[in-house]
């Protein structure tokens, strides 16, 4: 049986909605959005709360939350309007230098199409994704390695300890 979890809001429901309302006055960008939806989970609300509270899916407040993810100059460059918000939320997945790389290939026109552009990055999440699983892959191989030798090392740090101890009672 597994006990049920409650979160605390530390956000009357109420006020909750005021600050809720402010995702949805016209003019709102989204870097102002994704600063609103942080406020209120981290008042204890869950995407799906949020959600309810600004007419959105869930799914919406969870990509407004990944821009916060973005580097400082990806958001500037979302604020500035130089940067759609679909290629932005790829980009905010990808590690900090792969986002520089695909803003600097977006600033100098590298990319036909914004979907180009998109598709490249999420080849990159990709590509990073399948390196961080292999550095897993390998960090445990290494553990079980270390833990298969485990048992002889200890014996032999044991057989050298006892000599070091004969050899200096002995003398």
């Amino acid at each position: 049986m597994t006990a049920a979890t409650t979160t605390v809001k530390v956000l009357p429901a109420d006020l909750a909605q005021k600050v809720a309302d402010q995702a949805t006055v016209e003019g709102v960008t989204p870097m102002q959005e994704a600063g609103i939806f942080n406020a209120l989970r981290t008042a204890g609300y869950s995407n799906d709360e949020i959600g309810e509270m600004t007419g959105h899916r869930a799914c919406f407040v969870g990509w407004r939350l990944d821009l916060l993810t973005l580097c400082e100059l990806g958001q500037l460059t979302l604020e500035a309007g130089k940067l759609p918000v679909n290629l932005a939320g790829y980009i905010a997945k990808l590690g900090p230098v792969n986002q520089g790389v695909m803003l600097t290939r977006w600033e100098l026109g590298q990319f036909a199409t914004c979907m180009d552009a998109e598709k490249h990055a999420q080849g990159l999440i990709r590509e990073e994704s399948m390196c961080a699983e292999r550095e897993q892959a390998m960090q445990e191989a290494e553990r079980l390695e270390r833990d298969r030798r485990m048992p002889e090392l200890e014996r032999l740090a044991s057989a050298e300890t006892e000599e070091w101890e004969r050899a200096n009672r002995s003398a």
